[in-house]
């Protein structure tokens, strides 16, 4: 049988602060949301109009603390990573529920680093710190089945 895949590449803004914790399985986990934003031409009126779509994101390991300290609400962030859908039953309604998450295996940090607040530091020196600390991009080759994580 030949080997498939579904993948995604996400360029958007978190949604919020992520929520980390650490699974019963002492995986490192970081979840949070990021918006992506398109226009879209109204067929009655022509106007352009703006649509949002909301993904749910999923690190893990050394990802998840990068996530958790350098991701924020509004950060602009570029990922990639693969897609898992679950599936439940409702206990209220016993309709079965869906969830796609995308899995980061690749993250770049495109908002910029706060400066450092340290008044003992040269200000170019302060520079070279930034400029290094304003974008980071990290990879993973973890290949975790995210239902064996919680």
């Amino acid at each position: 049988m030949s080997k498939s895949f579904a993948k995604a590449q996400i360029l958007g803004h978190a949604g919020g602060d992520p929520v980390f914790q650490v699974s019963s399985n002492g995986y490192a986990v970081a979840k949070f949301s990021v918006a992506t934003n398109e226009q879209r031409k109204n067929t009655q009126t022509g106007e352009y109009v703006d649509h949002t779509s909301w993904h749910n994101v999923v690190a893990f390991d050394k990802l998840a603390e990068v996530v958790r300290d350098r991701v924020h609400k509004g950060d602009r962030v570029l990922f990639e990573g693969r897609l898992t859908t679950s599936s439940w039953e409702d206990k209220q309604s016993g309709q079965k529920r869906y969830r796609t998450d995308i899995i980061v295996t690749d993250i770049s940090l495109l908002t910029p680093a706060p400066e450092p607040h340290s008044g003992a530091i040269a200000a170019p020196a302060a520079a070279n710190l930034s400029s290094a600390r304003n974008s980071a991009t990290v990879t993973c080759d973890q290949e975790d089945d995210i239902s064996s994580i919680f």
